[in-house]
């Protein structure tokens, strides 16, 4: 089974700009424009009474993909995982620092490079999803606090008695032979760190794109 990391970056800065960087084990790579949506990409919410946004676009705030695949070969299944991050972007050095990242998992398909759109796009279907430690079976949310700490839905108990997320909204974009689903998303759960501390996480907004890369 081969398992191969895919990641693509939307950076800005005082306009969008792009580069798009598929990376597999084998190094091979290309690079491609954004898709052009109507509105930027954004995480708002509630995070232990406190109020927490991020918009692409601006203060440095820049949004990006990526995808985890084990790719079989028959008689066996593929599977995948995809997020969907916002991060801070230093242009001296480069780096983006990520802030939030929301995942799903596990998609299973026929073996090949990457899923139809077709089956892609139904996996992130409107209505209520669960949520699941690590995106094994549902959703899982990442968020990094002013100190770099981050909370996270797997972490800890992972218990999310009471917690939902709906997607909202989806939107097919295709440009550039990329191929991509816009989500609106809410959601309230229960984040957690490393040491078992807990932050309630209310009124959870999410707009942005995941890609079948």
């Amino acid at each position: 089974m081969k398992v191969i990391s895919k990641i693509t970056f939307l950076l800005i800065a005082f306009s969008i700009a792009f580069a798009s960087c598929k990376k597999d084990d084998e190094g091979s790579g290309t690079t491609d424009p954004p898709p052009n949506p109507a509105s930027a990409n954004y995480f708002a919410a509630t995070i232990g009474g406190i109020n927490v946004s991020y918009e692409a676009g601006t203060n440095n705030i820049t949004s990006f993909t990526d995808a985890s695949l084990n790719l079989a070969t028959l008689p066996d299944t593929s599977t995948a995982s995809y997020g969907a991050s916002l991060g801070s972007y230093d242009a001296a050095s480069g780096e983006i620092t990520p802030v939030f990242e929301i995942k799903k998992g596990t998609l299973r398909f026929a073996p090949a490079p990457n899923p139809e759109n077709a089956i892609f796009k139904d996996f992130f279907g409107v209505g209520i999803h669960p949520f699941s430690p690590f995106a094994e079976s549902g959703f899982e949310v990442e968020w990094y606090d002013s100190s770099g700490v981050l909370w996270s839905t797997s972490l800890g108990t992972a218990l999310q008695t009471g917690s939902f997320l709906e997607i909202e909204t989806i939107t097919e974009i295709e440009q550039y032979n990329n191929y991509y689903i816009r989500t609106k998303i809410s959601f309230s759960c229960k984040l957690y760190d490393d040491a078992g501390n807990s932050k309630q996480l209310t009124d959870g907004k999410f707009l942005g794109e995941f890609e079948n890369l």
